[in-house]
């Protein structure tokens, strides 16, 4: 059985050239760009994101910033990470819990 994860994000505060290298990293994700932002998303078999995270978290200024998600369903978690100022925070969710918040508003 292939186990299908996705893994998305929205960088923002970043020039044309880290857009560039970005989009050369991140090759095989959907990307959208505009002036100063880059949005891009994954679904498909399974991937460690942690690799990305790293490069990513590498190839921005300290100025920009990064808000990642990646789901796991082998762990059936949400993985949320902020990188800002050249800081990595991860915090991990269970699906479930996330889906009880939604269900009661």
């Amino acid at each position: 059985m292939t186990v299908h994860a996705r893994f998305y994000g929205h960088v923002i505060r970043i020039t044309p050239d880290t857009i560039s290298r970005l989009q050369t990293l991140l090759s095989e994700f959907e990307i959208t760009t505009d002036d100063s932002t880059l949005d891009f998303a994954y679904e498909g078999v399974y991937i460690d994101p942690d690799h990305y995270i790293q490069e990513i978290a590498t190839n921005i200024p300290e100025s920009a910033e990064a808000h990642l998600d990646f789901i796991d369903p082998l762990d059936w978690i949400i993985e949320r990470t902020l990188i800002k100022a050249g800081q990595i925070e991860t915090k991990r969710f269970s699906l479930n819990d996330v889906m009880e918040r939604y269900n009661m508003e």
